[in-house]
């Protein structure tokens, strides 16, 4: 989890030279360095990428933090899921607070899983609404419920 990181400061803006390995170093020790540096400590430090999954985004250290624990907690160290949902563009609350599970490759089995709880009168209705296969499954990854990833189906866990 190698974060590029921004310090702001007075309205001014410069990049650390290297990434720094969150899951290697506390808040705490970024910011003991930064003070040997010269910065406050309470310097306000922005994630703007993380340079080992190769993508970019801005989030607070406080968040990339959370998104640490997230990772270790919750994914077991994968990152392929939050990487996707970075890719995706998603908003950082849903990297945080979101999380998914996998459910299956094909898409006949995530849709038989999915729509197991459905009545029969309630999923012609949703059909017909749709008109076909393809916006019934992509009604579900639009709303979040599912993930289509090149791994397969994840379905959103609470």
């Amino acid at each position: 989890m190698l974060a590029k990181i921004r310090v702001h400061k007075e309205g001014m803006g410069s990049s650390l030279p290297r990434a720094v390995d969150l899951l290697r170093f506390s808040e705490s020790d970024i910011r003991e360095r930064l003070l040997e540096k010269g910065y406050a400590y309470d310097e306000e430090l922005l994630v703007i990428g993380f340079e080992d999954w190769e993508c970019d985004i801005n989030m607070t250290l406080h968040e990339a933090y959370m998104l640490k624990i997230v990772l270790e907690q919750y994914y077991d160290g994968d990152e392929f899921i939050i990487c996707h949902m970075i890719k995706s563009h998603r908003p950082v609350e849903d990297l945080i607070y979101s999380h998914y599970r996998f459910l299956s490759k094909s898409e006949v089995e995530t849709m038989q899983h999915i729509l197991k709880n459905s009545d029969q009168n309630s999923l012609v209705a949703y059909f017909y609404k749709v008109n076909n296969w393809v916006n019934l499954v992509q009604s579900y990854i639009e709303a979040g419920i599912l993930l289509n990833t090149s791994r397969g189906f994840y379905e959103l866990h609470e």
